[in-house]
């Protein structure tokens, strides 16, 4: 017996599988090592067990607690018949992990046909229901990835026929998912019976790889790009296809507005340029090749530095941050052709950001032909001032000569007081001054700005208004000592001055008070943003008051438009104000005018503030004449003239020649050009003028030394005589210390 009984414990221990043996009370009797070790107990502890010990935890396939009567030995106690394929799972009390287990149990009888014993075999199926969990799990996972897609994406079969569409195909067609199986995909998209041409599937299969191409699905009124993945077996036999379809209609769209765009800005008339941080170009458009004389690969090739003068390399960093704080600036500069000519631009730019990436987005428009109509309208409305200035100047010279001939006359008779030659120098020298104010007054063109003293610039508007304003409007000028020097054109600031108080005189028919007061201001960039041609920091402030009639809204709201006037025909051609207002643009700065009815008005200009440039001093005048005994020829058409200048030298101690013509002193110099050392030369002279003769002496010999004397200032037309290269110049009149020290000055140079 005791034989049997171990081959029956040798039987158990060699089954790979767990096995448990229970008696007719469920108690275990008999239990391999496979079972001990799968259920987490020792043989001691297994023997003697029944199905009611409180050890056991048996789990459902599904996870929920078994209860005690569906355990396998009470199962097959109670049915008497055997269990197979029973899935449960095993909570062992040495560890938190579940068992899966496959149970298999046999009823066992005796000798009598009685039930004697269950016995239980467990397989341990743990690792298949995890890779089923685990494939459950991925499947959840790649189906949520699935239905996550935001492009329409199906699942076809080598048919083209639906197996499952995601969600984003539902929302697109509008048909469910249910409804969708089974479908052509190009029934789904195209609502044809076949596919279409240029089908991407049908191009896959012919290829054997992914195969993308942009389709426009009129069904669906969008433009797609379609690709289709094919997914074989381990054979290389296509057994589905992942199609996917991105909507492109907006990209598409946008590509279409841009191209537009791009054939837009590459025929539009206005030079357009991209331009990066370090001032190369990203794109230039065709009439910025045209503009310049360059093809567009040189000038893609190229930089600012290279087109623009006004932009060296030295300066475009602090332009650049400029830029970026201000956002959008407009300005004139200059523009160089590839020929080296140059040309005056306007340049609007535009800072922007676009992926991380800083440009800047100018446009340039060629204003040459700008320029030459804003001189011709300044010039129009000096013009227009000149019926003005007639009357007042006029009484003025009447005034001049009236105190010049009655002193002389009263020194020539010898009945007057002493000082009448004194007084009569005087009266000179407010004509000589007078006529000063009205040559600069005139000047057709501006020139370039400089470091201008404000106190000159007012004192030189004051002393002209003297000459013209009615002799009942009472001119006061105050400088604040802050207000040293602005950035400007002397010229064309003072010509806008002039403009506001002309205006001011009309609106003051019965005299008043007319106030001008400068000082310096800071002006945040709240201010220059509204005045785009601004910069913000120091700018000099002169303000214009009148106690005149004053405007009403209406006015003030056109008061700088072109050709708009308030005066009477034929008194204004309504040019001042509108020249005032672009010229001050011109300069960086702005204007503002404030009226009320029968208050006055006020006009405010803002001109940028700079430092007086270094060696700006006068060089003081000699207080007595200077003499020498060098040879000096004389040449001018006006006898009177002549006369004195000769009487002056030879005063001096030169010995002088004279000429009355350009002709004559040619002949005279070529004769004794060796016995000549200056030649004082006028510049306005019939026949041969002085430029023409300036010509012809330096034939004779380059290096001769010649003084202009002219009525003209050297800023008119005597300009292009001094960019030649003559020695000097002096402006009529002249007195004897005045002319002394210019011809000094030649013939003292080395």
């Amino acid at each position: 017996m005791a034989g049997a009984n171990d081959g029956k414990a040798g039987l158990i221990e060699s089954i790979s599988a767990a096995v448990v043996v229970h008696d007719a009370d469920t108690r275990i009797t008999r239990c391999n090592a496979a079972a001990q070790g799968l259920l987490g107990l020792t043989e001691a502890q297994l023997l003697g067990k029944d199905s009611a010990d409180p050890a056991w935890r048996f789990l459902r396939a599904d996870g929920t607690a078994m209860p005690a009567e569906e355990y396998p030995v009470n199962r097959v106690l109670a049915d008497q018949q055997p269990l197979q394929d029973l899935i449960l799972g095993i909570q062992r009390p040495d560890s938190p992990d579940i068992a899966w287990v496959l149970v298999g149990a046999v009823p066992v009888s005796d000798p009598d046909g009685g039930l004697s014993r269950v016995v239980v075999t467990f397989m341990d199926i743990s690792l298949q229901k995890r890779a089923e969990a685990e494939l459950r799990r991925a499947r959840r996972e790649w189906e949520g990835i699935f239905q996550a897609i935001g492009q329409p994406a199906m699942i076809l079969d080598p048919e083209h026929g639906v197996v499952t569409a995601n969600r984003a195909v539902v929302r697109l067609t509008g048909m469910s998912a249910e409804d969708l199986r089974g479908k052509k995909c190009y029934e789904v998209f195209h609502h044809t019976g076949e596919a279409p041409r240029g089908c991407p599937f049908e191009k896959m299969l012919s290829s054997g790889r992914l195969e993308t191409v942009e389709m426009e699905m009129e069904a669906l009124g969008r433009v797609f790009l379609v690709s289709c993945t094919p997914m074989v077996d381990d054979r290389g036999n296509l057994e589905r296809v992942i199609h996917i379809a991105t909507d492109v209609t907006e990209q598409r769209q946008a590509a279409e507005a841009l191209r537009m765009t791009q054939s837009a800005v590459d025929r539009t008339s206005v030079a357009v340029f991209w331009i990066e941080p370090h001032a190369r170009f990203l794109y230039v458009n065709d009439a910025a090749c045209r503009s310049l004389g360059y093809s567009r690969d040189e000038l893609l090739a190229m930089t600012v530095h290279d087109i623009d003068p006004d932009f060296p390399r030295e300066v475009w960093a602090a332009h650049w941050e400029d830029l970026r704080r201000a956002g959008s600036m407009t300005f004139e500069s200059r523009h160089r052709r590839k020929d080296g000519r140059t040309f005056p631009v306007e340049i609007t730019i535009n800072y922007l950001k676009f992926d991380g990436r800083e440009c800047n987005f100018a446009f340039a428009q060629d204003i040459s032909e700008r320029r030459h109509l804003q001189q011709q309208l300044l010039y129009a409305q000096k013009l227009d001032s000149i019926s003005t200035l007639a009357a007042g100047v006029a009484h003025n010279f009447n005034n001049i000569l009236t105190a010049i001939l009655g002193n002389v006359e009263l020194a020539r008779r010898g009945t007057g007081r002493t000082g009448n030659l004194e007084r009569a120098m005087e009266a000179v020298d407010r004509g000589a001054q007078l006529t000063k104010q009205l040559l600069s007054f005139s000047r057709r063109e501006c020139g370039a700005k400089t470091a201008v003293s404000v106190a000159k610039l007012l004192d030189s508007v004051s002393q002209t208004l003297g000459a013209v304003l009615d002799s009942n409007i009472q001119v006061t000028c105050r400088v604040s000592d802050d207000a040293a020097h602005a950035l400007a054109n002397f010229a064309e600031i003072e010509q806008v001055l002039m403009n506001i108080c002309l205006n001011a005189q009309e609106a003051m028919p019965k005299g008043g008070v007319l106030g001008i007061h400068a000082n310096t201001v800071n002006l945040p960039p709240e201010y220059c943003r509204a005045h785009e041609s601004m910069v913000p920091g120091e700018h000099i402030r002169i303000s214009v008051r009148d106690t005149g009639t004053g405007m009403d809204e209406e006015t003030l709201a056109r008061i700088f438009d072109p050709f708009f006037t308030t005066k009477g025909p034929d008194r204004g051609t309504g040019l001042g104000l509108s020249s005032a207002y672009q010229a001050v643009a011109r300069h960086g700065g702005a204007i503002e005018v404030a009226s009320e009815v029968g208050r006055g008005t006020t006009f405010t200009v803002y001109l940028p503030a700079t430092e007086k440039p270094e060696g700006d001093v006068a060089r003081a005048e000699a207080a007595e004449p200077v003499g020498g005994n060098e040879t000096v020829l004389v040449v001018d058409d006006d006898e009177m003239v002549l006369s004195m200048l000769e009487e002056s030298l030879v005063l001096l101690g030169y010995t002088v020649l004279t000429a009355g013509n350009g002709k004559d002193a040619v002949d005279i110099y070529r004769q004794g050009r060796d016995r000549i050392d200056l030649v004082l030369l006028d510049y306005m002279m019939p026949g041969m003028d002085g430029e023409d003769a300036y010509g012809e002496l330096r034939k004779i010999n380059a290096d001769v030394r010649v003084l202009v004397i002219s009525g003209y200032d050297e800023e008119s037309k005597v300009k292009p005589l001094l960019e030649a290269g003559v020695d000097g110049f002096i402006q009529k009149p002249v007195d004897l210390c005045k002319l002394s020290r210019a011809v000094r000055n030649v013939l003292d140079e080395p």
